[in-house]
């Protein structure tokens, strides 16, 4: 993020009971000073906020795996805006279809104005295969984009463990099938 870095620590009891909160450093290498702890509005008890966090230019991107909202351990993902006055919560993206045990926010990247978000436990057509969503920021603010799936779904892949956007590509890992998938 600009001017600092965030950590995630998705077990902080800071706003709500295993909630989780970000910690936002300023300033360089060296000389880092810790900021207030960021959470979000609807903080509950192992929502598990800080999982995964990523940022571009003045976004800051949070997956809160185990928020409930969808069903238990569906899960969120939150985007704040890093103002002047601090960092500012400005929407909560959830999956289109998502439902419990999708732990949708496990893995997060930002890329611009994109936000690639995990959902490894996602099963739609095959038991835990996962799922990872494009969001885009454009004139409707956040909207899904796209859902992105293997061609092949394997049982218990965990597709969307682990995801990254670069130059136009968004990179999804699958541990469990020993695979990483790229899409343009």
């Amino acid at each position: 993020v600009d001017g600092g870095m965030a950590v995630g620590a998705w077990l902080s009891s800071v706003f709500a009971l295993q909630g989780g909160a970000v910690f936002l450093a300023e300033g360089a290498p060296g000389s880092y000073s810790l900021a207030v702890p960021v959470g979000p509005a609807d903080a509950s008890s192992g929502q598990r906020f800080g999982r995964a966090v990523d940022g571009a230019g003045k976004w800051l991107a949070v997956g809160a795996d185990g928020d409930g909202a969808l069903g238990p351990d569906a899960g969120a993902a939150y985007l704040f805006e890093l103002t002047p006055n601090g960092p500012a919560e400005r929407t909560k993206l959830l999956a289109a279809d998502g439902g419990s045990e999708d732990l949708f926010g496990r893995a997060i990247a930002m890329h611009g104005p994109r936000v690639l978000v995990g959902a490894p436990g996602h099963g739609a057509a095959v038991q835990n295969a996962g799922a990872a969503y494009v969001f885009v920021n454009g004139p409707q603010g956040w909207v899904e984009e796209a859902r992105l799936e293997p061609v092949i779904a394997t049982p218990f892949a965990s597709f969307g463990r682990a995801v990254a956007l670069v130059a136009g590509l968004a990179f999804v890992g699958a541990p469990h099938a020993d695979r990483l998938h790229v899409f343009r």
